[in-house]
């Protein structure tokens, strides 16, 4: 592949939620983010201080057709003003994407994660374990689970994707989903350590591992 998917995730925001009986949850766009709003409060304190952080994922490819119907809903003008959009791009990620809704998703095809409706579940775990002591667990889950911390569900998918006929070949995509497969097959259900998420790619992914991640191994060296 011909880019680094890690390069440019650096300001991605990575909240934490907590409940009322102190329990930590790692907040993930499309993984049911406004209903943990529900039943959590922000935390705002030292993210090194935590021990242990729920996080709730999906399934990977349905995830980021819900993320391109998103975008694609704010492109059209049904969430919010393109123009807000195009400085959040710009602002938020340096980058100065002249688009507009007829070309969104051809630049989506093509580019796929421009922006955190469609970053892997990855991406965002891996901003997110650059901010923890590295013996912090990671408990993961289902994100059919979350019913039983809230009764909301707000934004709930209905698996009909808009642009899936774009998308479901598109060879990228699927090497790069690999991250997220490696997370629904060996850790759902699970309390990990970080060092867990790398042993598991090196001993199953190691070429992939080697050839995405090793560019970037300085990011977690204290691992």
């Amino acid at each position: 592949m011909n880019y680094n998917i890690f390069q440019e995730i650096h300001n991605l925001n990575t909240h934490i939620r907590v409940d009322e009986h102190n329990n930590y949850y790692f907040s993930i766009r499309k993984c049911g983010s406004r209903t943990l709003t529900t039943s959590t409060r922000l935390y705002c304190n030292n993210l090194k201080e935590i021990d242990n952080i729920t996080i709730y994922v999906r399934e990977p490819y349905g995830r980021f057709l819900s993320g391109v119907d998103t975008l694609n809903s704010i492109y059209t003008g049904n969430i919010t003003d393109l123009t807000v959009f195009k400085e959040h791009l710009m602002n938020v990620y340096n980058k100065c994407l002249f688009l507009d809704e007829h070309n969104l998703i051809e630049y989506l095809d093509k580019h796929l994660f421009i922006e955190s409706h469609t970053f892997l579940q990855f991406h965002w775990i891996f901003q997110l374990i650059l901010q923890l002591k590295h013996d912090t667990l990671l408990t993961f889950k289902d994100l059919s689970d979350m019913n039983k911390i809230t009764n909301a569900h707000i934004g709930v998918h209905n698996n009909k994707y808009q642009f899936n006929d774009r998308f479901k070949n598109n060879a990228q995509l699927k090497y790069y989903m690999q991250y997220d497969d490696m997370i629904m097959k060996y850790c759902v259900n699970k309390t990990v350590s970080i060092q867990y998420l790398f042993d598991i790619l090196k001993r199953h992914y190691f070429e992939f591992y080697k050839n995405e991640l090793s560019p970037v191994e300085h990011f977690f060296k204290h691992l």
